[in-house]
């Protein structure tokens, strides 16, 4: 069988990292070598299989600041050589700029993939041209949409393979959920992070929390710590202390998910959002964004969930009231329909056919 390797800077707090780590485990499973390669490691890391070779440019963050570029370089790129990789597959623009710099003459299949919304990818920057060009050498292209095809020219198109995101095995497992009352305990989920526009939900889910002494709504992630005091300014400033609550990074959300009634994501653009995805899968009634790309690939609006304009306070605040005036019956059938279409979308045996298909070439 061939060896991968998987390229990321680390391995928490984001829904590429995740991803990294359910694939790798999932392709150890079917009998392939797979590595990983991080700039460091991290204490809060996603579970990656015990199969699953794990080696980084340093342990520490610190440690790998300290390097100089030129050597942080020349450890990976020593790395790969003696791995002997027959597959390089490489996430999230910085790193995959690196390996087109580090795997010059290195004969492996190199497979770019997108994480997010191409045209505005903040982690993208001023490095477009480069990163552009990772897409013009790839053997093959991975992405999480179809939408996200129309990106690229006609030819770097014959390239593009739609694989879906996984779903950890947590949430299969999930029996059925049931509501006895209405909806009243809200939740969000994800980097606390610009892209992600919490400051437009809480200020939504404010205007009907004055109104409606008995809803919450807790919001679970870590970011910045200046970021997450301006969140905290806002929700302060909302007089809804006590209401809104920041509850920091969990480990263990398909657990944590249970606990609530209804989902929000407010985010400005996504790739395809695994934190909206694994909500639908608990069988809860979600609202997003219809931003660009990912939710409206996900949610069919109204009948499996709620799709709202982007960045539209109004519209999210009245989606919000909307599913708290629903019956107990009238979630269950709306959470029911969201985690059977979720669980097709995201079937590993078609999903992971399709990567096994861009592995082999």
């Amino acid at each position: 069988m061939k060896r991968i390797l998987f390229n990321i800077r680390r391995l928490t707090n984001g829904g590429a990292e995740r991803v990294v780590a359910l694939w790798s485990g999932i392709l150890a499973e079917r009998g392939y070598e797979v590595s990983l390669y991080l700039s460091y490691r991290s204490e809060d890391e996603y579970y990656v299989d015990s199969s699953v070779n794990i080696a980084s440019t340093a342990q520490l963050q610190k440690d790998f600041l300290a390097l100089s570029h030129y050597k942080r370089m020349r450890k990976h790129r020593d790395y790969i050589k003696k791995f002997k990789p027959d597959v390089i597959i490489n996430f999230l623009p910085k790193t995959q700029i690196e390996m087109m710099l580090i795997s010059s003459g290195i004969k492996s299949r190199r497979i770019e993939t997108v994480r997010n919304n191409p045209w505005i990818d903040a982690d993208v920057g001023r490095s477009r041209p480069l990163w552009n060009m990772c897409f013009k050498r790839a053997d093959a292209i991975i992405v999480q949409t179809p939408e996200q095809i129309d990106y690229f020219s006609l030819s770097e198109r014959n390239k593009c393979t739609v694989v879906r995101n996984p779903l950890d095995k947590a949430y299969k497992a999930l029996p059925d959920r049931s509501y006895e009352k209405e909806a009243i305990r809200f939740v969000a989920s994800g980097r606390l992070s610009a892209q992600k526009n919490y400051p437009m939900m809480i200020e939504a889910f404010s205007k009907i929390a004055k109104k409606n002494d008995k809803i919450s709504l807790d919001i679970y992630g870590k970011g910045s710590e200046g970021y997450t005091t301006y969140l905290q300014q806002c929700i302060d400033q909302a007089d809804m202390a006590g209401r809104i609550t920041l509850k920091g990074q969990s480990n263990n959300m398909s657990e944590v998910l249970k606990l609530y009634d209804s989902y929000i994501m407010s985010s400005d653009y996504e790739g395809m959002p695994n934190a909206l995805a694994e909500a639908m899968a608990t069988g809860m009634v979600c609202i997003s964004t219809d931003c660009k790309t990912g939710p409206c690939d996900m949610i069919e609006n109204g009948r499996n969930g709620y799709l709202v304009k982007t960045g539209d306070v109004d519209s999210m605040a009245e989606t919000i009231e909307k599913v708290i005036s629903m019956t107990g019956e009238q979630c269950k059938e709306m959470g029911s329909a969201a985690r059977e279409g979720i669980l097709a979308l995201c079937d590993d045996e078609v999903n992971i056919k399709k990567l096994i298909d861009v592995i082999e070439g």
